[in-house]
């Protein structure tokens, strides 16, 4: 039992070892997914799944700047109701190894049609926050975990939403430079 314990305690040091750093200043990244969305329409509550494309930029080796468009389709009580938009968010990067943590902020546009609203409807613009886990196993390509939070307190009928994403991204230098 020792010995299997000394093994994994050597397994989870190289693997969070800053031995493969992946990421670097002026990295451009194009991103394509899809995940899990929910969002508060007049008190009631839709969840279904959702797209998301997207396109990043390292600002430096610790800060990325990225903008996505999203769309999400959820059903609740019987009726379809859709989410749709784009926001831009600024993440600070804990650790730029093959794991790449980064949380930060976001702010958008989102918009929705919906029987609860009455048909379609735009918000004003929301803000919120982002937390992501991106797994680099190589340099041209990667796999994110994202997490966002949005706000709207400009509106009336939302009030918030959440997206939860799983994004493929490929650095992709020839479209770039």
């Amino acid at each position: 039992m020792k010995r299997l314990w000394t093994y994994l305690l050597v397994l989870v040091v190289l693997a969070f070892s800053p031995l493969q750093a992946k990421a670097s200043d002026g990295e451009k990244t194009l991103s394509l997914g899809g995940g899990y969305a929910a969002a508060s329409l007049n008190d009631l509550w839709v969840h279904g799944g959702g797209l998301r494309a997207g396109a990043g930029w390292w600002v430096s080796d610790f800060w990325i700047l990225d903008g996505n468009l999203f769309y999400a389709g959820a059903y609740g009580d019987s009726d379809l109701h859709q989410l749709f938009g784009a926001d831009a968010s600024f993440r600070w990067v804990i650790d730029a190894t093959q794991w790449v943590p980064s949380i930060g902020v976001t702010a958008g546009w989102l918009g929705a049609y919906s029987p609860v609203l009455d048909g379609f409807k735009t918000t004003y613009g929301f803000a919120g926050g982002t937390v992501c886990l991106e797994y680099r196993s190589k340099r041209e390509k990667s796999l994110q975990l994202c997490a966002d939070v949005g706000y709207l307190p400009f509106d009336d009928d939302m009030d918030m939403f959440v997206l939860v994403n799983i994004d493929f991204q490929a650095y992709l230098p020839y479209f770039f430079e």
